[in-house]
């Protein structure tokens, strides 16, 4: 299964996912907003005012692997199940999914990648809906309609937010992080220290039997900066949390697997 992870109070390698057929996806009304999102008091791996709005996986290519909560049991990820809050995800070689929203939001993860839906909230009183990803390693395509909320996709050293957008993230092995925006726009902010909005993981590595997991921290600390992305523009963040300023990228440079599988999944929406 390899490493997964824990940020803050956030673990990574709890896993629930559940057939289609025993969930029902609820209809949420959204509209467009670009701002950074803010603090919330409820923990990740909890759900606000709705049965399930978690994803499915609708496109599923090669082995994805899952791990259950109690850290006992292992599966694959079959096509039509759900994510639900706190679930982790690892895909692994020559292997790609997609999972997708009930408000046609879309998000795509590359081959060795480890992510985290750490929180899906919707509250009925506000209408305000909050996701929060937490992309731990490798590739991840995001297609965010305008809707209420936020969503955001969470490194070790940055907070990626935006609506309305199409962008995608990478974290190398050695926790630098690329954003390219493809549509949109997106806010990137720094974290500094380890405060309790900073997503410090901690490593954890399976015993030979499955079982309670062995727990070592690993230390991030971040840097304060904010930057909007426009469209075309790409952002680099150092592994020590600094960031440079969005710059042009050339979208006849940008091609390659990944991205054209993308664009062929998108132009079909």
């Amino acid at each position: 299964m390899g490493g997964l992870y824990q940020a803050g109070e956030l673990f990574f390698g709890a896993i629930i996912l559940r057939p289609l057929k025993d969930r029902k996806i609820p209809l949420i009304l959204f509209l467009f907003v670009l701002v950074p999102c803010l603090s919330s008091a409820q923990k990740p791996g909890t759900v606000t005012g709705i049965e399930n709005p978690g994803p499915a996986a609708t496109v599923l290519e090669g082995d994805v692997s899952l791990v259950e909560k109690d850290m006992t049991k292992m599966r694959s990820l079959a096509q039509g199940d759900y994510l639900s809050a706190g679930d982790s995800v690892r895909t692994g070689k020559n292997s790609r999914i997609e999972f997708r929203f009930s408000d046609g939001s879309r998000i795509r993860f590359d081959e060795l990648t480890t992510f985290q839906l750490s929180s899906v909230d919707f509250d009925k009183k506000t209408r305000q809906r909050r996701i929060r990803i937490h992309l731990i390693t490798g590739k991840g395509w995001f297609n965010v309609p305008g809707t209420i909320g936020c969503f955001e996709v969470l490194t070790r050293t940055a907070r990626i937010s935006g609506q309305g957008t199409i962008f995608r993230a990478d974290v190398d092995d050695d926790k630098a992080v690329v954003v390219k925006v493809y549509r949109g726009r997106v806010n990137g902010t720094g974290f500094s220290g380890t405060g309790a909005d900073s997503p410090v993981e901690k490593t954890v590595q399976y015993p030979k039997k499955i079982g309670s997991p062995t727990v070592s921290p690993s230390a991030g600390s971040g840097k304060n900066w904010t930057y909007s992305i426009g469209a075309m523009r790409q952002m680099v963040v150092h592994p020590e949390g600094t960031a440079t300023k969005p710059f042009r990228f050339s979208a006849k440079a940008d091609r390659n697997p990944w991205v054209r599988w993308n664009r062929r999944l998108d132009e079909r929406l």
